[in-house]
């Protein structure tokens, strides 16, 4: 069996994020000494990093968002919670400069994990106000991934499930020896890679939720793949979900291989930078009729 597991952190605002720290204890882990063969893992690691970065150097991922934020319906919304984000700003001791959507979810950020350590939150940070932060956070995200561009490219939409694929496909094909893989990410890697199954996870994920694709074999050779959530809400408990076009929650490989591969990126930099040669937009569409 091998398992693929993605699970949601979130960071401090104030936190300086140096990931030279976590090379250098794996590289422990592994046992790497030579100098060569250490510079070979660094370049990987950082390139596997900048892979699952939304955004990073891909022209066409800012697009999508640039077609998003600049419709009708998201200005409406935009301006009909313009008070609220710029009452919790300032409260936040942000500049008006910097009264965003984009900082109230990163105060959103901070106070959810703040709550979850047990740390006292600022007077004003109310329940009444996370509520109200939140309810509009959560319309932020869903003009963001109900958008299917958008999820195609983003972090964890087409580029995640795309390399969840290749990773599946090595093991049937006894090309590859790993039998756990772990990614960390965020809420917002999460809810676009269970949003591609069809899955209510939200309007988002529970801190210190996490997603999981399972491979089984069974004693003719047959495989499968189950998708499962654990909701932090609810302990260790996993939840076991039904794969789009699936009869059992136990989905065959052939038939979970033709709901996924549509919406998988296996080829970001090509994607990103080919816009005019995107034919996974007629793949989308047609999935989505």
């Amino acid at each position: 069996m091998m398992i693929e597991r993605l699970s949601a952190r979130r960071e401090r605002k104030d936190a300086k994020i140096d990931s030279s720290f976590l090379v250098e204890s794996v590289l422990k882990i592994l046992r790497v000494k030579d100098g060569s063969q250490k510079l070979r893992f660094c370049s990987k690691f950082y390139s596997e990093v900048r892979l699952y970065l939304a955004g990073t150097d891909c022209p066409e991922w800012g697009n999508a968002l640039d077609r998003i934020h600049s419709s009708d319906e998201y200005l409406f919304f935009l301006a009909e919670n313009q008070q609220l984000i710029n009452e919790t700003c300032e409260a936040a001791g942000y500049s008006p400069s910097q009264y965003t959507i984009g900082s109230l979810a990163r105060i959103e950020d901070n106070l959810i994990c703040d709550s979850a350590h047990g740390l006292s939150l600022p007077p004003w940070a109310t329940e009444e106000a996370m509520t109200k932060m939140t309810d509009v956070l959560n319309v932020n995200r869903h003009f963001q991934y109900s958008d299917p561009t958008n999820n195609f490219l983003d972090t964890g939409g087409g580029p995640l499930l795309g390399r969840m694929l290749s990773n599946i496909q090595a093991k049937i094909n006894n090309s590859s020896s790993l039998k756990f893989i772990y990614f960390s990410g965020h809420d917002t890697t999460v809810l676009p890679f269970l949003g591609n199954f069809g899955q209510d996870v939200g309007p988002n994920p529970p801190y210190g939720s996490c997603g999981v694709l399972e491979l089984y074999k069974d004693s003719s050779d047959n495989y499968y793949v189950q998708l499962l959530f654990r909701n932090s809400t609810i302990g260790m408990e996993k939840q076991t979900l039904m794969i789009p076009g699936c009869d059992d929650l136990m989905c065959d490989y052939a038939t979970f291989l033709k709901a996924a591969q549509p919406l998988a990126n296996d080829n970001p930099a090509y994607y990103c930078n080919n816009p005019k040669t995107n034919l996974f937009k007629d793949q989308l569409t047609e999935q989505i009729r």
